[in-house]
């Protein structure tokens, strides 16, 4: 083989072989070593691309991110499938230590921690142990897409989602 050709075909293999060992939530075009994603911004529920299986989808959210790393500052709107309102917030570290949170379920503790260079997770444990709540953020390369996995656990089983937002 010509000596030009082998040293294409080594990085090819070698670009292919770093594409599949990035773990789910990095998008292409991210770097291991990459200096963390910053999720500040005002992101808007895009429907239309978000998947609720059977659950109804919300009229409208609104969320309202401020990210100065470790501090990680969460709140927002929703406009629910029945036309109610509420209101929702969190405050906390991207450190994996708890912090007090509510959700509709209960009061508990959240915890956040980085599984990428552009994706975190939070996990809400109830205090009565009954619900566990575990959030997976990414953020799209570009930086105007944030995509947020849900999977629910509770006393009646184990629903998941997700949901696509535009940055605003």
């Amino acid at each position: 083989m010509h000596p030009l050709l082998r040293g294409l075909s080594l990085v090819w293999i070698a670009s292919l072989g770093a594409a599949w060992a990035q773990p789910p939530g990095i998008e292409p075009g991210w770097q291991f070593g990459a200096a963390q994603a910053n999720f500040s911004g005002t992101w808007k529920l895009n429907r239309e691309k978000s998947r609720y299986g059977s659950l109804r989808k919300p009229v409208s959210v609104i969320v309202t991110i401020m990210h100065k790393e470790p501090a990680f500052q969460y709140s927002g709107s929703v406009v629910d499938a029945d036309g109610d309102l509420r209101n929702f917030e969190f405050s906390g570290n991207i450190d994996g230590r708890d912090y007090p949170a509510t959700r509709a379920f209960g009061h508990g503790a959240v915890s956040l921690k980085w599984i990428a260079p552009n994706a975190m997770t939070a996990t809400f444990r109830s205090s009565d142990g009954k619900w566990v709540e575990t959030t997976t953020w990414s953020l799209s390369r570009t930086g105007r897409t944030l995509t947020q996995r849900v999977r629910l656990k509770g006393p009646d089983g184990e629903i998941s989602w997700t949901e696509i937002y535009d940055k605003l």
